[in-house]
């Protein structure tokens, strides 16, 4: 189950996905991976003709321990393309579902 969860600030709304998992655990680097080959991970505050920081890419954590997985695959994946990567890796703040 992958509900959407939509935050108003100001003059513009945020979307984010919860994911729940139950029997089927993938590992946090195929979710990355998969997420990758969704967005344009180069893309800096822009998805499609959208523009703006409320366009921003990211991967937010809540067990800090999954922080080095998560940039460990980020630098791994960044060898595959030629511009640098614009997704931020953070500790999720201020998400109210």
């Amino acid at each position: 189950m992958i509900p959407n969860r939509y935050l108003h600030f100001g003059d513009f709304d945020l979307a984010g996905i919860d994911i729940f998992l139950n029997q089927f655990k993938p590992a946090v680097g195929e979710l990355i991976l998969l997420y990758f080959a969704t967005i344009d991970p180069t893309s800096l505050n822009r998805q499609g003709n959208d523009r703006g920081t409320q366009y921003r890419t990211g991967i937010y954590y809540t067990d800090p321990a999954d922080r080095p997985v998560i940039e460990e695959c980020i630098n791994e994946l960044s060898a595959h393309y030629s511009e640098p990567i614009a997704v931020e890796c953070a500790e999720l703040e201020n998400f109210y579902p």
